[in-house]
């Protein structure tokens, strides 16, 4: 039995690279109506590594909204520092970005950080929510206010829907290929 695992950019047909398939996550993210989005109008985007930059910017793009990366550093499986964006984060309200979240322990260490900048707020939106052990318990410890999933991984924070923008991508590469 063979399995074909493939990545979909709705735009252009099957993605030829994994940064390729991170614009279909970012653009569910940023057309999600998040709750109280109106609150949310000044929202700053902020990716916790240099990873992110890819969907947080055009997470950002997509709605206008201001971004920022962080640096990270890992010092090991669970202990990471994270080094701010030279921007202003005063009474923001923050919506950190991350692809996967597993331990938890870097967008914790982000949004820590950034409530220490001055942030009013750091609310979190993951693509994959893996979760393991306490990481939910981590984020929300560090001070994340409400946490949004995709549903690509079953979890009780999912609420961006990923079949809406993931059937016409396939039906398109599906339709190419028979």
């Amino acid at each position: 039995m063979s399995i074909m695992l493939l990545y979909v950019d709705d735009e252009a047909g099957p993605a030829r690279r994994l940064a390729e398939a991170a614009g279909l996550e970012a653009r569910a993210v940023a057309e999600h109506r998040f709750p109280d989005r109106e609150q949310r109008n000044e929202a700053l985007l902020i990716g916790p590594d240099a990873e992110s930059r890819q969907w947080v910017q055009q997470a950002a793009s997509a709605t206008g909204f201001a971004f920022g990366v962080c640096h990270k550093t890992r010092h090991g499986d669970r202990e990471v520092a994270i080094a701010l964006p030279e921007m202003a984060l005063r009474g923001r309200r923050v919506v950190l970005m991350d692809d996967v979240a597993s331990t938890g322990h870097t967008v914790a260490r982000a949004a820590e950080a950034l409530l220490a900048g001055g942030a009013a707020s750091v609310d979190l939106a993951v693509t994959h929510a893996l979760f393991a052990d306490d990481a939910l318990a981590v984020i929300e410890a560090a001070g994340v206010g409400e946490v949004w999933s995709t549903d690509c991984i079953v979890h009780a924070s999912n609420a961006i829907p990923m079949a809406p923008l993931l059937a016409p991508a396939l039906t398109k590469v599906l339709g190419a290929l028979y």
